[in-house]
């Protein structure tokens, strides 16, 4: 079994979350983003789930993906067509 080890980065978990949920709606709006190694393994996860729970569109994934993804323009690129390219 594995043990998956928190990543805490020096910081609190609401300043972690809006970080993380911030570097996924720029990451969805421009498709590349330059950060840290820590940071962008902590933020594989979170974007897996994004894009795993946005190919049903039902009700409770749009509600998902609108906690998620803080960017008007970024929810409409991964409604629109950003989840055919990656599926």
């Amino acid at each position: 079994m594995r043990i998956l080890q928190s990543r805490g980065l020096n910081m609190n978990s609401k300043h972690r979350l809006s970080m993380f949920h911030n570097m996924a709606s720029q990451l969805i709006q421009h498709e590349r983003i330059t950060t840290t190694r820590g940071k962008a393994k902590g933020l594989v996860c979170l974007i897996n789930n994004i894009f795993k729970r946005s190919s049903k569109m039902d009700s409770p994934a749009i509600r998902y993906l609108k906690s998620r993804v803080r960017i008007p323009s970024a929810f409409d690129k991964i409604t629109n067509g950003l989840i055919d390219k990656y599926r």
